[in-house]
């Protein structure tokens, strides 16, 4: 699952030059205030892994006037999926190439930083950021479609 994980991610960095660019700089600033390096341990659980400011940085991209990056629900590829992409109920069959490539947005790296984290410093808590919705939802809707939807990943969400 891993593999095919990382496969995802390194689509969401290809799909726009921005990303790798305003993802360094985000992770840069966040280890500087301390706030990256998460961990099991006692010492780090308060803290941000890599991944999780991937998560946030790919569901912020989902919610600009002008998307950047689509939600994982309109990339899944289920027609004639290869079985070897479905991982104990688990999807990782996307297709990036139904994706239109005609990218509308054209913030500056500092307005998309900027962005970033007033979305986040605003953002109300209540709710859990989905990146396969590519929309916020609730604690309970987010229960009742993990029964419903097999195929919604726990680690979609964070």
């Amino acid at each position: 699952m891993g593999v095919f994980n990382s496969q995802f991610i390194k689509s969401c960095v290809n799909m726009d030059e921005r990303f790798q660019s305003l993802f360094t700089t985000i992770k840069f600033l966040l280890k500087h205030q301390g706030l990256t390096g998460g961990g099991g341990d006692r010492i780090n659980c308060n803290r941000f892994t890599s991944y999780a400011v991937t998560l946030m940085l790919i569901f912020y991209l989902q919610q600009l006037e002008n998307p950047i990056l689509p939600p994982v629900a309109e990339i899944l590829e289920l027609d004639g999926m290869d079985p070897e992409f479905n991982i104990n109920g688990w999807i990782f069959s996307f297709s990036f190439e139904n994706i239109v490539s005609v990218n509308k947005n054209l913030m500056s790296l500092e307005q998309l930083l900027t962005g970033f984290f007033e979305f986040y410093s605003t953002f109300y808590y209540e709710f859990i950021i989905c990146p396969f919705f590519g929309t916020e939802i609730t604690h309970e809707s987010f229960k009742v479609n993990l029964k419903h939807l097999k195929w919604l990943s726990k680690d979609n969400v964070i």
